[in-house]
């Protein structure tokens, strides 16, 4: 959009389309759908201090704009309810708050997120949110009680509610069941146990669990998309076979246990237990997986910050058991350093079919300094068709294109890479 104003055009004159532009860009998470990290503010959406609010108090003019974008005010992040006296004027004061939040919102639906249940339950409080339970498109609870979240949901009806993540701070002792006919998105992590909800399963097409929960993916035939987070010490063995048709894309995450441990546990688990005949995408942070046979990935993500004693020869049988992998991101120096330090031609090819390469900036990996000549020559030399080579720099950068060898190269952000969410 190219906007041609006069040299005396001051800010407060611009059209109402371009401020509405602008003071989208001031809040940027109500145009992010789902439960990604960047879906909901880092602060409180009650903090006058920060946008929409600063925006609506600078003249009539901005809060009459301000007040006619419903969207910037339907995303609801709500950090602490202080526990104050059973009685007591502030929390009729954050119910106000609350009230004209969700009014100003109208008629869009709406995504909440809860830091905590402490103070949420208060008698002047809960009405309110309960109240707007027909709106609710996306919620999420970072840490809750699970008697607490069973007496106020279980049984509920939640008719529009695409998007749940339910974390519980102690174990379940019974069942919550949850009317949610629109339910597809799905997070649940429970810090002592499986977790006793009841969801409609069938329809569930992007999961999100700790391993004590893994064995709920049985009963989702529509699943497509599947995190796991945590499978250090639990045991899954008494998980029955099944087949998951539409399950394509798998991350394997972890950041408190060794990388190597997690994956050389789900990842054979998973393609024992499970046939996947649609996965094509793996992201994960180990590349121990046995004789595992993966030739059916074609997007692989590799996240290795940690080195250890027979790294280099795991990388090169990891990716000879996925040879037709075409997009490679990879995260920590290792898996390219050890790619570099190879050209020998007794080696078993690999990365045959190897287009896209990603490289992104870790707390080990200086991506600043990474000589993408050198990156292209060893590619090529490996024998792969590379095309395209991403770099992405902790520090803030104009998107650079540039071509060496044949081969795209282009320069963006961190921030810019597209990390995969449930």
């Amino acid at each position: 959009m190219i906007f041609c104003f006069g040299p005396k055009v001051t800010v407060h004159a611009l059209p109402d389309d371009v401020l509405a532009d602008i003071f989208e860009y001031c809040v940027p998470w109500s145009s992010v759908d789902g439960l990604k990290n960047n879906a909901f503010p880092s602060h409180s959406s009650f903090d006058t201090t920060q946008p929409p609010w600063t925006i609506s108090h600078v003249c009539s003019n901005w809060r009459a704009v301000i007040l006619s974008l419903p969207r910037l005010w339907s995303t609801v992040r709500i950090l602490n309810v202080q526990r104050f006296r059973a009685v007591d004027p502030r929390h009729v004061t954050f119910a106000q708050q609350l009230k004209l939040v969700f009014k100003r919102s109208e008629p869009m639906l709406l995504s909440l997120s809860f830091r905590t249940d402490r103070g949420l339950y208060n008698t002047q409080v809960l009405p309110v949110l309960l109240a707007t339970m027909s709106r609710w498109k996306c919620l999420r609870f970072e840490r809750t009680f699970p008697n607490r979240f069973h007496e106020v949901f279980n049984r509920k009806s939640l008719p529009l509610l695409t998007h749940l993540s339910v974390s519980f701070c102690k174990k379940p002792t019974g069942h919550t069941i949850l009317d949610t006919p629109s339910l597809r998105y799905f997070e649940e992590e429970n810090c002592d146990g499986l977790n006793l909800l009841e969801v409609p399963w069938a329809q569930i097409t992007h999961y999100g669990c700790d391993g004590r929960n893994l064995g709920h993916a049985t009963r989702m035939l529509d699943l497509r998309s599947l995190h796991v987070r945590d499978v250090g010490s639990v045991s899954i063995t008494q998980v029955a076979p099944s087949t998951l048709a539409k399950l394509t894309n798998v991350y394997i995450v972890d950041a408190d246990h060794k990388p190597w441990d997690l994956a050389s546990i789900t990842i054979p688990w998973l393609l024992s237990h499970f046939h996947l005949p649609s996965m094509r995408t793996l992201a994960c942070t180990s590349v121990s997986i046995e004789d595992a046979q993966l030739d059916g990935i074609v997007n692989l993500s590799l996240s290795l910050t940690k080195r250890y004693s027979g790294l280099g020869d795991e990388i090169f049988d990891f990716l000879h058991s996925a040879p037709n992998i075409e997009t490679l991101h990879i995260a920590g120096p290792y898996v390219l350093n050890t790619l570099l330090r190879s050209t020998d031609d007794n080696e078993e090819p690999i990365l045959q079919k190897l287009r896209y390469l990603h490289a992104t900036h870790t707390h080990v990996w200086d991506t600043d300094n990474l000589d993408p000549a050198v990156v292209i020559q060893h590619m090529q030399e490996l024998g792969a068709p590379i095309e395209l080579l991403s770099i992405y720099q902790e520090r803030d950068v104009p998107k650079e294109h540039r071509e060496i060898s044949g081969v795209r190269v282009v320069y963006h952000s961190d921030r810019e890479f597209p990390r995969p969410a449930a």
